[in-house]
């Protein structure tokens, strides 16, 4: 854990773990998977070595990426290609953008941010709820997004009391992104970014699309509705506008059903169903009315 990013020996070490943690509790001749294997990564004090990450061949014990890195406000640090010093104030811009970076330049694994966590030097309005934990719920939805990154979120020193405090407790906000995702089969392969477009800039999506299933699920948001904007009391207006997602087949009609991503009963967390027709190249386009905050739908034959 938290080794030199430059070290070869840690990179040796880590493979060599992944190796006995493969190996050793499998009986010889034994063919079948057995229930004791566990993936393996290790973690870095700081960057992304893509000089592991990036060779299976002299590493081949390891199963997926990891990378810890804290937001702070006002600085970047060694991810100032990735962000810019507001990104700290959009919760799921932050995820979204190291997301998409690491899927374009990574192996072909999975990556964790083992540890994250939002510091802010001034005063820690999330120990405070003064956002009522919009900041996690942003965070954890912007998941939806194609670069397949997920957010470990640091639960203790200095971020102890961020997702439950005295006075709150925001755990129940992973049971709605789960709710939604249950029946999504992302592990058949054939997930790839949805590529939604936008109307207009105050409205925003992320998601992923199975082609040759016709399947489809978003995480619609008014970009202006972030734990920031919120937390310096500027005015969020509702939006209208319209996203629109290509690959359908043309003239077809798809059933769009719309959730709640902030109801954790599954039972009441679908709004409504309707049946959407796509244009002749194969556009289905969803209508957006006075959205305030975020909605979440799934697309399917």
């Amino acid at each position: 854990n938290e080794g030199s990013p430059s070290s070869e020996a840690h990179f040796i070490l880590a493979d060599e773990f992944g190796k006995y943690m493969h190996t050793a509790f499998i009986p010889e001749g034994q063919t079948v998977p057995h229930p004791d294997t566990h993936p393996v990564t290790t973690s870095f004090w700081n960057g992304f070595p893509r000089q592991f990450w990036n060779d299976p061949e002299t590493y081949p014990y390891i199963d997926y990426a990891d990378i810890h890195h804290y937001a702070r406000s006002g600085e970047v640090n060694l991810l100032a290609n990735v962000y810019t010093p507001n990104d700290f104030y959009d919760a799921a811009l932050f995820s979204t953008k190291l997301s998409t970076a690491l899927h374009e330049r990574s192996p072909e694994m999975p990556v964790v941010r083992g540890e994250i966590g939002f510091l802010d030097e001034a005063i820690d309005l999330f120990a405070a709820n003064g956002t009522n934990g919009v900041w996690l719920h942003n965070l954890i939805w912007s998941g939806i997004n194609a670069g397949g990154l997920s957010e470990l979120y640091w639960t203790g020193a200095p971020t102890r009391d961020h997702i439950i405090g005295p006075a709150h407790d925001h755990r129940l906000m992973y049971r709605t992104f789960a709710n939604f995702m249950q029946a999504v089969p992302l592990n058949n392969g054939r997930y790839a970014d949805a590529a939604p477009t936008s109307s207009t800039p105050d409205l925003r999506a992320w998601g992923q699309m199975d082609a040759t299933a016709e399947q489809a699920h978003l995480w619609i948001q008014n970009a202006n509705h972030t734990w920031g904007n919120i937390a310096q009391g500027r005015p969020i207006p509702p939006v209208d506008g319209q996203i629109a997602i290509a690959g359908f087949t043309p003239e077809k009609s798809y059933t769009v059903t719309w959730w709640d991503p902030y109801q954790p009963d599954a039972a009441q967390q679908i709004i409504r169903s309707e049946q959407v027709t796509t244009d002749e190249d194969g556009v289905i386009r969803l209508e957006i009315r006075g959205l305030e905050g975020d909605t979440a739908v799934q697309i399917g034959p």
